[in-house]
């Protein structure tokens, strides 16, 4: 590409590759001689507990995304299984930075797998034709507004599942603030003097699907990480959107 003298690095590309691999060297010797964690450990921890947390199955795609507080506890007799998917490099495209952000945020909270299948319609509605659907409205706004406004990003991402897990049913069992919450809950429900009963069990309710979902994902799961490559460009004119991707 034709890069400017000023933005050239001032170490020859060959020997910043060299420097990186010597760090990557040492940091897998470093890890190499560290004790592993307990798979129970590595669940509760990785991506902040994200596999415990509570999914809330909405009518609607943003209520996905949101942060829940964990439903699940880790069973007692669990242990972690070697990844059912291989390494995987996708690519997609977006008009808007909301676009992006909403698919960004889906891939974080719901996993690669369900999000960029356009046929899973488990949820009660597609999450690719959200997506798509959302990349329509944005695009439009975009053509409709002034250039200064206009929007393209390619997002590039590799796939690494290192390890999947499931949770079976016979060893589900609630975290403790969860099972805390449905026990006042059903204390509630044992007070029939109470003439707000009925006001207060539906405030209850409604705060535990907010605060733990409503459903949680049983699996198979998979730990590992994604690494993304993004470029984006802005404020370009309609009629150049096709020399943009390119």
């Amino acid at each position: 590409m034709d890069i400017p003298e000023e933005y050239w690095p001032e170490e020859p590309l060959r020997e910043v590759m060299e420097s990186l691999q010597r760090q990557l060297n040492l940091m897998e010797w470093t890890l190499c001689h560290r004790q592993n964690l307990p798979d129970r450990d590595v669940v509760r921890w990785a991506s902040g507990g994200l596999t415990l947390q509570g999914i809330y199955k909405a009518n609607h795609q943003r209520g996905l995304t949101k942060k829940r507080e964990e439903l699940l506890s880790v069973p007692k007799e669990f242990l972690l299984s070697d990844p059912q998917q291989g390494t995987q490099m996708k690519t997609k495209e977006f008009t808007s930075p909301q676009a992006e952000f909403m698919f960004t945020q889906t891939v974080e909270k719901l996993g690669f797998s369900l999000t960029t299948s356009a046929k899973d319609r488990s949820w009660g509605f597609s999450l690719e034709a959200g997506l798509d659907h959302s990349k329509h409205s944005e695009s439009k706004e975009t053509q409709q507004s002034s250039s200064k406004h206009s929007y393209f990003c390619s997002t590039k991402f590799s796939y690494i599942p290192l390890a999947s897990c499931h949770f079976p049913t016979d060893q589900l069992q609630l975290s403790k603030p969860a099972l805390q919450e449905l026990k006042c809950i059903e204390d509630l429900l044992s007070q029939t003097a109470n003439p707000d009963r009925f006001s207060l069990l539906r405030h209850r309710i409604v705060n535990f699907f907010h605060r733990f979902g409503s459903h949680v994902n049983q699996g198979p799961l998979h730990l590992g990480g994604i690494y993304w490559w993004k470029a984006i460009s802005e404020g370009y004119c309609r009629e150049q959107l096709a020399e943009v991707t390119q």
